[in-house]
C-alpha cells in the first residue's frame, strides 16, 4: 500500500509532465516515494507494531572498510555476458565502478568472473578491509567452502580464494538482488558497451539514480524492480 502522500507525489509528477511539459523520470518518483515510505511512521499515527518489517536495502560497510557489490548477467537473445562491480566506502561514497562484456558463458561464471575482477582491482588499489556482496548463492557459498564447487567454476573459485588469502580482512556475503541493485544496473549498462569501461567520478545517469536510491536507505520488498 502506498501512503496518501506518496500517491499525491506520483499524481503531482504526472500533472507536471502533462500540464507543465516537464520531463518525467520514473526513477525520481520511485526514490521520492521510497524516501517518504521510509519516514512514514513519523508522519502517521500507525502503531509501530503494525508497521511492516524493514525492507531489504544496501547498507554501507563498517568504518574504514570497502563494500564491493558485483554481478553478472546473460542476454537471452544472444547469450552474451556482461560483468561488473562497484566499490563504495563507509560514507556511501563511490570509489570505483567497472563493467565489461566477457563473451558467451553461463550466469554463475559471469558472476564469479565479476568477483575475481573486483578482487584484482581492490588489490591494485591497496584496499585490505573488504566486504564482498553478491546475489549469487552458488558463487558466494562456493567461495566460503559451504558448497561443493561445480566443475565449471573450480578454476575461478581457486583463483578467488588465492587472491583473498593476500587480503588482511575480507568476507563474502550473499545478499538479495534488491540489496544489489547498483551492481545489477551496472551490468545491464555493460551490455550496451563496446569496450570495457570504468568510472571513478561521473557515473551514467541511470546508475547514479540507482546509487541515490541506496543512499536514501529506504529499501524495498522482495521482487521489487527499479
Amino acid at each position: 500500500m502506498i501512503p496518501s502522500n506518496g500517491k499525491n507525489n506520483i499524481w503531482q509528477k504526472r500533472n507536471d509532465c502533462v500540464f507543465k511539459n516537464n520531463n518525467f523520470s520514473p526513477h525520481a518518483v520511485v526514490i521520492c516515494t521510497a524516501s517518504y515510505h521510509c519516514n512514514f511512521p513519523r508522519y502517521s499515527n500507525v502503531t509501530p507494531s503494525l508497521i511492516p518489517s524493514p525492507n531489504i536495502k544496501w547498507n554501507p560497510p563498517p568504518s574504514g572498510s570497502i563494500t564491493i557489490n558485483f554481478d553478472g548477467s546473460v542476454l537471452q537473445q544472444n547469450s552474451v555476458v556482461a560483468a561488473g562491480f562497484i566499490l563504495r566506502d563507509d560514507s556511501d561514497c563511490h570509489v570505483l565502478a567497472f563493467a565489461h562484456k566477457i563473451g558467451k558463458t553461463t550466469v554463475p561464471i559471469a558472476k564469479a568472473t565479476a568477483l575475481r575482477d573486483n578482487l584484482l582491482t581492490a588489490l591494485d588499489l591497496g584496499f585490505h578491509n573488504l566486504l564482498f556482496e553478491g546475489d549469487s548463492y552458488i558463487v558466494i557459498n562456493c567461495v566460503n567452502g559451504k558448497f561443493k564447487c561445480p566443475w565449471r567454476l573450480i578454476q575461478l573459485i581457486q583463483v578467488i580464494r588465492s587472491l583473498a588469502s593476500s587480503i588482511h580482512s575480507i568476507s563474502f556475503q550473499h545478499v538479495f538482488r534488491e540489496a544489489n541493485f547498483a551492481a545489477n544496473e551496472l551490468v545491464n549498462f555493460g551490455h550496451q558497451l563496446s569496450s570495457p569501461c570504468h568510472w571513478d567520478s561521473s557515473f551514467p545517469p541511470i546508475l547514479r539514480q540507482t546509487i541515490n536510491f541506496d543512499i536514501f536507505g529506504a529499501g524495498c520488498s522482495r521482487c521489487s524492480v527499479l
